[in-house]
């Protein structure tokens, strides 16, 4: 008789591993920097009425009263505490109800200059996009209706360099075909008027938006040049001659002398051949170090930025809490009860933060005071897994620690995790170098090296040798190409 088919419960034990709750949170803040801590130190004194932010010393320090003003203060809160307790627990419920629906906002604090920093910033040009600055350039022309939306087509159809997107002049002729305004309003697009419109739009500035390919884009910016006859046929014919720096190639197939063909070559390169990346949108990143090393007598001292908030469970909810243990209210107890220990965790997870970020960067500088003295050439070989062992740290938590911050030195300001770099061994195997450092010393090679007779990958390794690096021509072009450095044809000068 065939087994019955059909839904059957079972007990089955099994073992998962879970983080607590407040491990997952110390984790988290560990790996923030600075920057992205503070933002969520404010969110949460926004989200939790316990926490608020400490005063600095120099407010606290003027706002001082006598001992008897503050005592006579604390009495009178006493006594409004026993009046008003049933109201704050009211207005407490309001809180989480109002937080369960609620989209926290950037949190900021008032500043006495605020007005002025205001106007300051009001009177600051707004950069606007490359869109924005085309599009304003066609208002103040003198066109028909009919090739002003072909044009504003044709700049909405650029990509962010000024590129035409569009494969070719048809497929604007659709794309505005299909959009709500033309069709409120059609009219007839010839070729012709799609060829206008082009010529208009490559005409403004920058010069060479609007063009197809790179050639074309070089092309219009030398079009109202004089005497540039030999640029433009080396655009034309031999862009890729010119890219690879083969000289002798093109004065083979051209006929010119070498020293026409290198003027030449060098105003090609003056020419841009992404003109709409200055009008890009990105947002520049400001960089700004979570930790500085400076050297005191001989030795290096480590210093966490302290440039977050300092945050403190409010005294006024302390007190409130110690008198919710005489209310029957039970929901009341749960709420508070649950913000103070939220607030703990978070004051205790940044403390954490800090006193970890402390020891594994003072053990890093323990190991790398060379490269704090000599620079990046003297930097040595080193793991996480070393640094992990000698503070007791799991690696993930050296690994959480480095993430994303920022170290000031001596020699200049670093990626945290860019201390940690692999080795290059020498004849003997023997580990003498970092990664870093046999990088820094194949570019000091090639700067120091005759233009006009540039050294090979395998010349770069024979010099490394001598010095006692043992690596392959491979690794020597692997790290060329990792530092942006063409190759030894491509840097002949002629």
């Amino acid at each position: 008789m065939d087994p019955k088919i059909g839904l059957v419960q079972s007990l089955k034990p099994e073992l998962q591993q879970k983080l607590a709750p407040q491990l997952l949170q110390a984790n988290k803040i560990l790996q923030m920097p600075s920057n992205e801590l503070r933002e969520h130190i404010l969110q949460e004194v926004e989200e939790n009425p316990l926490l608020e932010l400490q005063e600095s010393e120099s407010s606290s320090q003027g706002s001082e009263s006598s001992s008897e003003d503050i005592q006579n203060e604390d009495n009178l809160e006493e006594e409004k505490l026993e009046e008003t307790i049933e109201q704050d627990f009211s207005l407490l419920e309001s809180f989480n109800a109002a937080y369960a629906d609620y989209e926290p906002r950037p949190f900021r604090r008032w500043d006495p200059e605020e007005d002025k920093k205001q106007e300051f910033l009001q009177n600051i040009p707004q950069s606007s996009t490359l869109h924005e600055h085309l599009i304003q350039q066609l208002h103040f022309m003198d066109l028909s209706e009919k090739i002003t939306q072909i044009c504003e087509e044709i700049v909405y159809n650029l990509n962010e360099e000024g590129y035409l997107l569009c494969k070719n002049l048809e497929e604007i002729q659709k794309s505005l075909q299909n959009n709500p305004d033309f069709q409120k309003k059609p009219f007839e697009i010839t070729q012709a008027d799609l060829e206008k419109a082009l010529q208009i739009v490559q005409s403004l500035e920058p010069k060479g938006v609007g063009a197809r390919n790179e050639k074309e884009c070089l092309l219009l910016q030398l079009e109202d040049m004089p005497n540039c006859e030999l640029e433009r046929y080396l655009i034309q014919y031999h862009l890729e001659d010119v890219k690879k720096n083969r000289f002798p190639q093109i004065q083979k197939k051209t006929g010119y002398s070498l020293e026409d063909i290198k003027q030449a070559v060098q105003h090609i390169r003056k020419l841009d051949a992404k003109p709409g990346l200055d009008f890009s949108s990105q947002a520049v990143q400001y960089i700004q170090p979570d930790i500085v090393v400076e050297e005191v007598d001989g030795e290096f001292v480590v210093h966490i930025l302290s440039n977050i908030p300092e945050v403190r469970v409010s005294d006024h909810y302390k007190k409130l809490y110690e008198k919710i243990k005489k209310l029957k209210n039970s929901e009341d107890k749960k709420f508070i009860k649950k913000k103070l220990e939220s607030a703990k965790q978070l004051i205790e997870a940044i403390e954490q933060r800090q006193k970890t970020l402390q020891r594994i960067t003072e053990e890093i500088v323990n190991v790398q005071k060379d490269f704090l003295k000599k620079g990046i050439s003297h930097l040595k070989p080193l793991t996480m897994q070393q640094i992990a062992d000698a503070v007791k740290v799991n690696v993930s938590t050296v690994s959480r620690a480095v993430s994303g911050k920022y170290i000031q030195t001596p020699q200049g300001i670093f990626k945290l995790a860019d201390l940690f770099n692999g080795a290059t061994k020498n004849k003997n195997n023997e580990e003498t170098s970092s990664t870093l450092s046999t990088k820094e010393k194949i570019a000091k090679i090639i700067r120091d090296e005759d233009k006009q007779n540039p050294l090979s990958d395998e010349q770069i390794t024979e010099i490394l040798k001598k010095e006692g690096l043992c690596i392959s021509r491979r690794t020597v072009a692997k790290y060329r190409k990792q530092l942006k450095i063409p190759s030894s044809r491509e840097r002949k000068e002629y």
